[in-house]
């Protein structure tokens, strides 16, 4: 083999090998970006569904909240309702109660005149 052509079987070789190793690193460069790609869409996906997650969790923690409220503005409402028959029911004793005294003592006041 003379020199000439063992230097084009060198160049021959080496220019192959850079052509695999370009297209190797081709490859390599291509599966990164759709890994990359895979994974940034796992990631929105993920923010999303925590985003609704979120959301509902914020929705049900007022409604709760809301219905809370009302049942203790009912509660309150009731209460108040309560205390004022109590009142009324007392008064009203209380004026039977006066009346009768007051009848009493007029009888009675009429017996010492």
């Amino acid at each position: 083999m003379t020199m000439e052509m063992e230097k084009e079987a060198t160049e021959t070789t080496m220019e192959s090998e850079k052509e695999a190793t370009e297209k190797t690193m081709e490859k390599e460069k291509e599966a990164t970006e759709k890994t990359m790609e895979k994974e940034k869409e796992a990631t929105e996906k993920t923010m999303e569904s925590e985003k609704e997650a979120t959301e509902k969790t914020v929705e049900n923690e007022k409604e709760a909240t809301e219905k809370t409220m009302e049942s203790e503005k009912e509660a309150t409402e009731k209460s108040k309702e309560k205390m004022a028959d109590s009142t009324e029911k007392a008064t009203e004793k209380s004026e039977m109660t006066g009346m009768t005294g007051r009848s009493g003592h007029g009888s009675s006041g009429m017996k010492d005149s």
